[in-house]
């Protein structure tokens, strides 16, 4: 983006209302998630339940940090300084804050996807289910995590940190072909968790008329 185009985006006030937004959200969120992340000790859930649980919380109040620091820096600048080429940013700045939000956001849908998979085995196992102590819930979320950070580095991977941006994305010139499989990879996870939270609502339906744990 050139010098022009940049100052052309900087004035803009709907984008800087919308950047002001997404910041506030991110405080915000970072609050809610804080103060449920401590009453979540005294939920009456299976162990592994809150183990997920609590995974996603942290994740979400690293993401909402990230958020408000990347959307009030973005705002600050498009604010105070006056000469527009100055107000891009270093493509290596903006992956350091891009790419752990990405891993981040694919984290949370691939933990949504295991409390799905926890809940399978749990109705699966029943009874024998409390002896697996914390270890699903743990091996679950490790997964998930790691999953997300090995597929946002492939899906960035391409990245030209030589390069100067007016407002940072994980989707550039460069990554956009990776990010778009990533996305659809992360949508096609979302279906199957619904799919899942389907199927086992069914068979939760069918298995308290068997009174049969």
């Amino acid at each position: 983006m050139n010098c022009s185009d940049t100052a052309e985006l900087a004035k803009d006030s709907r984008f800087r209302a919308v950047i002001g937004a997404q910041a506030s959200a991110g405080l915000v969120s970072l609050v809610v998630s804080s103060i449920v992340l401590r009453r979540c000790g005294s939920l009456y859930f299976h162990i592994n339940c809150k183990i997920l649980i609590a995974a996603m919380l942290i994740i979400f109040i690293i993401h909402s940090i990230l958020i408000s620091v990347l959307q009030g820096m973005h705002l600050f600048r498009y604010l105070t300084i006056s000469d527009p080429c100055e107000i891009l940013v270093r493509s290596t700045v903006c992956f350091s804050i891009r790419y752990p939000g990405a891993v981040c956001t694919t984290s949370m849908n691939l933990l949504e996807l295991s409390m799905i998979i926890e809940r399978a085995i749990a109705l699966w196992k029943r009874s024998e289910y409390d002896s697996f102590g914390p270890k699903t819930g743990l091996t679950l979320t490790a997964i998930s995590v790691l999953l997300a950070v090995l597929s946002c580095a492939w899906g960035m991977f391409e990245e030209d940190f030589s390069r100067n941006y007016a407002y940072c994305s994980p989707v550039t010139a460069n990554t956009t072909k990776n990010m778009v499989i990533l996305v659809c990879a992360c949508a096609g996870f979302s279906a199957l968790t619904i799919c899942g939270i389907v199927i086992l609502y069914i068979i939760n339906s069918f298995a308290k008329k068997r009174y049969n744990f």
